[in-house]
């Protein structure tokens, strides 16, 4: 049994189960043949645009999000993600290592005692972070780096 983690915007979210292994839901996310739980395929069928959706997997947890561009503040971004040859053409080298840290889960806190700085000092790191990807929270912005490779789950920032 698989679990989905499905987000149509940044303000809910869908806990679903599949019978289905996760990397045949993946699959049929990458390849446009899922279609979102009801009251959402039929508004998404309503509108004018083609909404395509992405996937995640982090064992038998599966995260869907629709694709759409990242909403930038302006000057916010130096260099958009899609064309960066690395996380650290997007990000500076601290904000990848905070970054990893939160797809670790770790609390303010612990990343500050991790890295030797204040926790207001990591506070200011995700606050950059979340400018930079366009997202309004925490768990946005994991989602957000993910999908756009600029982190990897199972490994360690450098210290």
């Amino acid at each position: 049994m698989t679990r989905l983690l499905f987000l149509p915007n940044d303000q809910t979210f869908l806990l679903l189960d599949s019978p289905f292994p996760a990397e045949a839901v993946v699959d049929a996310v990458q390849s446009g043949r899922w279609t979102p739980p009801e009251p959402y395929d039929g508004l998404l069928a309503e509108l004018k645009t083609e909404i395509s959706f992405q996937a995640l997997q982090q064992g038998t947890l599966v995260i869907i999000i629709t694709s759409h561009p990242l909403a930038m503040e302006a000057g916010a971004m130096l260099v958009h993600p899609k064309t960066a040859r690395s996380s650290g053409d997007f990000l500076t080298g601290r904000q990848s290592d905070v970054l990893q840290y939160m797809v670790e889960g770790l609390t303010t806190k612990e990343i500050a005692l991790r890295l030797g700085l204040q926790p207001r000092t990591v506070l200011m790191h995700i606050a950059a972070l979340k400018r930079r990807l366009g997202a309004n929270t925490r768990a946005q912005s994991v989602m957000r780096a993910a999908t756009l490779g600029l982190c990897k789950t199972g490994t360690r920032p450098r210290t």
